[in-house]
């Protein structure tokens, strides 16, 4: 399945998803796509507002579907970006920002900022 990242940058991005590597590189129509096999890692980058299916690939994995409180005790839907580890959320919040978090960063903090940058591309 081919997926997009939203977060465009010089020469694309890398993500690697239980040991392999994706390189979403910018295609004829300058969207920024890798080829993702592997359904579980198809749905992880789904779940992921940065990311999203590009259009006419049928193959979609669902996204999750649970409801978590957030620090401020409002709802909001679950994400895999819960379900990462810590050095896997830095990772992905150093591909998605451009830059490592601070060290003392709440993880609903790094999220948040995530899901916001990846909102605005």
């Amino acid at each position: 399945m081919k997926i997009e990242c939203k977060i465009k940058r010089a020469g694309g991005s890398l993500v690697t998803l239980g040991g392999k590597e994706y390189h979403f590189e910018p295609d004829a129509d300058g969207r920024h796509v890798a080829e993702v096999d592997d359904a579980d890692h198809a749905a992880r980058l789904l779940d992921i507002s940065a990311y999203r299916q590009v259009d006419g690939d049928a193959d979609a994995p669902v996204a999750s579907e649970g409801y978590q409180g957030d620090s401020e005790g409002e709802e909001r839907e679950e994400t895999d970006l819960d379900h990462l580890d810590d050095e896997g959320l830095a990772r992905v919040y150093e591909e998605v920002l451009g830059k490592k978090p601070h060290h003392n960063a709440k993880r609903e903090t790094l999220i948040r900022q995530i899901e916001e940058r990846a909102a605005e591309q």
